[in-house]
């Protein structure tokens, strides 16, 4: 999966700057990094699509905000022209003023509503319900690629109006 790769890439970061403040060798860290990111590259991005891949072998070629979470990383292997451009996409098919959707609304498995009995809630969750707290990673993502703190201020005086529409200082798990 794109995020847990990102999360590993993260993590051999971390590893090699402690390992440099704490004067210790941090090479294996290092190398182990450029590696891993070097691959993340040759494996998720792909030209054709504009965005990161959701898992390689096996592809999924799915439109998924997971590959935020390897972009928002303060570490982390998506970046630079590559990354926005999905950030691009990711904006124009994903985000709600509520959230990111869980999948694309083009995919044929995407289920536009959450609700009706436990099963359909279940066969939902992933194929297109928002998820608010997904708008944290955008948000970083968006700041960290692009700069734009105006837009990150607008999106997040949403969330002031959220966190009273279900109890003081809660949000809904899901929309």
């Amino acid at each position: 999966p794109v995020e847990i790769n990102g999360l590993w890439i993260n993590a051999l970061r971390v590893m090699e700057w402690l390992a440099g403040k704490l004067n210790r060798d941090g090479s294996a860290f290092a190398a182990a990094a450029q590696l891993a990111e070097s691959n993340f590259e040759a494996k998720f991005w792909k030209e054709s699509l504009g965005f990161y891949m959701d898992t390689a072998d096996p592809d999924d070629a799915s439109l998924r905000p997971n590959q935020l979470i390897a972009m928002a990383l303060p570490f982390g292997p998506a970046k630079g022209d590559k990354a926005k451009r999905a950030l691009g996409v990711i904006s124009r098919e994903l985000l709600t003023p509520v959230g990111l959707r869980t999948l694309a609304p083009d995919n044929v498995m995407y289920r536009p509503h959450f609700r009706g009995p436990i099963f359909d809630l279940d066969s939902a969750y992933h194929q297109g319900t928002v998820w608010p707290w997904l708008m944290g990673p955008y948000i970083t993502a968006m700041v960290k690629l692009t700069g734009d703190k105006p837009e990150a201020k607008r999106l997040l005086n949403n969330v002031k109006e959220l966190l009273c529409e279900y109890g003081l200082g809660g949000i809904a798990e899901v929309y």
